[in-house]
């Protein structure tokens, strides 16, 4: 509305260059937008680096965060370590690196208030300035030129926006980037790395998982089979071992779809529930009925039948906490986070059970309950135990050999 008002008021102005009067259309309003426009470029010529230090800003708090969580998930060993000091010095510096962008951050945004204010105080002689010259060439009067004036101010101020508000349009492109930048990696993550090959995973028949001609690929070089090719079938029990480095952890992994790289294919039974048992337990935050029944919802495991598997790897006390929420990664010993694995493990009955080494960390007790379950309960579950063969608590029928590539580095 102000930009007709102002294009009306100066549509006639004129100016008078070597003797011949030129006459520019709305000149008021081409001079709005040219002071805004100015305003603006200047705005992002001083502001601009504020979307780095934004950036680095939000990094450098994750850092933070970061060494936090990790020191209060860690802080036994590192009290026993006697590391305090040394843990206090990161965190200091942690801290230090916050302290330092924040003031980075300051900084710019003095720099730009700098620039704001100052186009709003010049706003108010901008318009004056730019019809003076009318003014005392007697074509305007002063009321035209207290006109002319206000609807200036008015125009100017809508278009000003983009003045006002780059501190926060800074912040918000900042966290954009972060969010594009963790899009991008999560993209990566699944994309093929280049031409590297992958290994090829397929739905094969039920009763059946085959591991065909299958190399592992890692920067360090590759493992395999010794065997070459291998199929277990349901209900068997196949040990698989190797020496330290011979790359067991990338073969669980492997088996599980989490590592592509290298050559050969597996073939999983479809349409058959495979669970797999990390070395270290997973047992996510909720109620204990929860926790026994993940990833399904509670209401699929009866609390009866919770309890009695409880009982039968020795927690019977845990019985009356189905529905107390704790952290129970936390609030446990090892012991019965391991027993409750395994009383997972129990409640489910899967068709198929991939183990990562984790019988020698259990006691001869729990290796005699862990037995007896798997003697009874899930004899009918296949299983493959990648490790150490020492003290474990299933009778193996076939032993798998695993080597590190001796032409690989």
């Amino acid at each position: 509305m102000f930009i007709n008002v102002l294009w009306a008021i100066s549509n006639q102005f004129s100016f008078q260059i070597g003797g011949r009067d030129i006459t520019i259309p709305g000149y008021m309003v081409w001079a709005a937008i040219a002071y805004s426009g100015g305003a603006s470029l200047l705005s992002y010529w001083v502001g601009h680096g504020l979307v780095n230090r934004n950036v680095e800003h939000y990094a450098r708090e994750a850092d933070l965060r970061y060494s936090l969580v990790r020191i209060n998930d860690h802080i036994d060993a590192i009290s026993l370590s006697g590391g305090e000091t040394n843990e206090a010095r990161h965190i200091l510096a942690d801290l230090a690196a916050v302290l330092e962008a924040m003031r980075k951050i300051v900084t710019g945004v003095t720099r730009l208030t700098w620039v704001t204010a100052g186009s709003g105080w010049i706003t108010i002689v901008a318009p004056i300035l730019a019809a003076a010259p009318l003014y005392f060439a007697g074509r305007l009067t002063f009321g035209g030129l207290m006109l002319a004036s206000g609807a200036f101010m008015q125009v100017q101020s809508s278009l000003r926006w983009f003045v006002d508000n780059f501190s926060t349009i800074a912040d918000w492109r900042a966290t954009l980037l972060r969010v594009a930048a963790f899009r991008r990696a999560l993209i990566c993550t699944d994309a093929p790395l280049g031409a590297e090959k992958r290994i090829d995973f397929a739905d094969g028949p039920a009763g059946k998982v085959s591991i065909e001609g299958v190399r592992i690929d890692f920067p360090a070089g590759s493992t395999r089979l010794t065997e070459g090719s291998a199929t277990v079938a349901a209900g068997e029990r196949v040990l698989v071992v190797g020496d330290p480095g011979a790359g067991k952890t990338l073969l669980f992994r492997a088996l599980a779809g989490l590592w592509l790289r290298g050559t050969g294919r597996i073939a999983l039974p479809k349409g058959e529930e495979i669970l797999y048992m990390r070395r270290t337990p997973y047992l996510p935050p909720g109620t204990l009925h929860a926790t026994l029944a993940y990833p399904q919802p509670p209401e699929s495991v009866s609390p009866a039948a919770c309890v009695a598997a409880l009982g039968r790897f020795g927690l019977e006390r845990l019985g009356t906490c189905l529905d107390s929420t704790q952290r129970w990664d936390r609030d446990l010993p090892e012991k019965d986070r391991r027993a409750l694995a395994f009383t997972h493990v129990l409640l489910r009955k899967p068709a198929w059970v991939v183990i990562h080494d984790v019988f020698s960390a259990l006691d001869a007790q729990m290796l005699q309950r862990v037995r007896d379950v798997f003697a009874t309960d899930l004899k009918n579950s296949g299983v493959i135990h990648i490790g150490n063969a020492d003290g474990s608590a299933i009778a193996f029928t076939r032993v798998l050999h695993l080597v590190k590539d001796a032409n690989q580095p």
